[in-house]
């Protein structure tokens, strides 16, 4: 019976950013242009639900984006200056509740 071993899920998760503007004066060199994110999940859990362990990976199709970018002299856009968003990632975590 496959109840006594516990149960198997899996959760795909998928997130939408708009075009955005990180400065208060809408420069185009001081934007992010739309982007999706999909994660996906695998995971196990027992019986009485007191042991879970899941595998994961974020950013699922390594999409490159920014989660922030200034352009300290919009005379001169060669200086901007952006923060990447996280590249895919993987991992697997454990969950043990009494």
């Amino acid at each position: 019976n496959l109840n006594q071993i516990g149960r198997v899920y899996t959760m795909v998760d998928f997130s939408w950013a708009d075009d955005v503007y990180f400065g208060p004066d809408n420069l185009k060199t001081e934007t992010q242009e739309s982007y999706a994110l999909v994660n996906f999940h695998l995971g196990w859990m027992n019986a009485d639900d007191s042991i879970e362990v899941e595998a994961f990976v974020k950013n699922l199709t390594d999409k490159e984006y920014f989660t922030h970018g200034i352009d300290p002299n919009p005379n001169d856009s060669t200086q901007v200056a952006y923060t990447w968003g996280m590249p895919r990632t993987w991992g697997l975590q454990a969950k043990y509740s009494f």
